[in-house]
């Protein structure tokens, strides 16, 4: 078994609610007397609906291995994911998973009288895994694997991508529960969350209750068949396309209002990608012309985001976002500064985006980010590398 113990993928609040919800699935252990007094707590089959065992099932553990091998697979997962949404949102999806795998499981058992019932979280888990795989499936899991053997323990650890540690899972348990023929057993309540895990997953990426930073399965998809010269989700590279804009009247015939007018409107109506390198050029001829909304700025900064146009990105965010001081000012000046030191080599740059932070504003986990960054530029400026300022 390969047992996730941290992520690589970027994390911008600290895993409150996750170390929340280790700290309640442990009381409920020791309240249940290790899973053997489970009377209100089971989900039970075959005995009509009952809501609140939805909820209180996925707390309940049938001895110390089955709650620990279930806690640490909720620490790594609610790191990545709690990490995206921040403390309210990651219990509100976590307690709304609860609710909707545990009526998927009693209803479709509702006529059943063979099984007593279920209990675990690893239901849930298994739809966390899957919402893992659609929002980072390129970041990588630390796993590892304990080994005994003539009286010894040896622990293996190395990096897996998110897509082939949530894909083997997921293939192995089906294979399981095709041998059984999909009889009720773990394998089965596992990729009932899995199922479950899908449209929650989606629905947050396409109602854009979370950003991803254009590392989603959904981005990397359309990437990996439209976009030009960028890795799909499989790794390979795709032809390079272009991108077909309509034509437009010569910027000298328009006066700036109504070139400003003409990029909204192209924002308006969805073509994102060309209205960056529009906007872009447009705001570095003229200067003194007022920027555009920060609703609209933003959905350039996701379109540039998307499209890896890392210069325009960065002008975008240093030029015209983050001088209007935006609430998320902490997570957009990081990524400014990650974006400097990892694909514009400007470290110098990007220590001096870092200045405008302090300390103490940061979470432990943005400490460790700009510790990692402050790491990466340092040793680029040991490297000796030639800096070419943009404006």
């Amino acid at each position: 078994m390969f047992i996730p113990v941290h992520t690589d993928a970027p994390i911008y609040h600290p895993p409150i609610g996750t170390v929340g919800l280790i700290l309640a699935n442990v009381a409920t252990f020791f309240i249940t007397q290790g899973g053997t007094a489970d009377a209100g707590w089971l989900l039970r089959f075959g005995n009509g609906l009952h809501p609140a065992e939805w909820i209180s099932s996925a707390f309940l553990h049938f001895g110390p291995m089955h709650l620990i091998g279930n806690m640490v697979f909720l620490w790594a997962f609610g790191l990545l994911i709690e990490g995206k949404l921040g403390l309210l949102r990651f219990l509100g999806l976590y307690l709304s998973l609860c609710a909707l795998t545990g009526c998927i499981l009693q209803t479709l058992m509702l006529f059943s009288f063979h099984s007593p019932g279920a209990g675990g979280a690893s239901t849930v888990l298994f739809g966390l895994m899957v919402i893992c795989l659609l929002w980072a499936p390129q970041n990588n899991f630390t796993v590892i694997l304990l080994s005994a053997y003539w009286g010894m323990v040896r622990v293996y650890h190395w990096e897996i991508t998110v897509k082939w540690f949530s894909l083997s899972y997921l293939l192995l348990n089906f294979f399981t529960a095709w041998l059984t023929g999909f009889s009720m057993s773990s394998e089965v309540l596992h990729l009932t969350g899995a199922i479950a895990g899908v449209p929650v997953g989606i629905l947050f990426l396409k109602w854009n209750w979370v950003d991803c930073e254009g590392w989603d399965l959904l981005s990397l998809w359309k990437k990996g068949f439209a976009q030009p010269g960028v890795d799909s989700f499989w790794g390979w590279k795709e032809k390079a396309s272009t991108e077909i804009t309509r034509t437009q009247a010569p910027a000298t015939a328009m006066t700036p209002k109504s070139q400003l007018r003409r990029i909204e409107q192209q924002i308006d109506r969805g073509e994102h990608f060309s209205a960056v390198q529009n906007y872009v050029s447009f705001r570095r001829k003229t200067p003194t012309t007022p920027p555009l909304s920060m609703a609209r700025i933003r959905l350039l900064i996701h379109a540039a985001r998307e499209q890896q146009q890392w210069s325009e990105l960065t002008w975008l965010l240093e030029r015209e976002y983050l001088p209007q001081g935006p609430k998320d000012r902490i997570p957009a000046t990081l990524m400014l500064a990650g974006i400097q030191v990892r694909y514009l080599q400007r470290p110098r740059a990007a220590v001096r985006t870092l200045s405008a932070l302090s300390t103490t504003e940061l979470s432990p986990l943005q400490q460790q980010l700009v510790l990692k960054i402050h790491q990466s530029a340092r040793t680029q400026i040991d490297e000796g590398v030639i800096e070419i300022a943009t404006n």
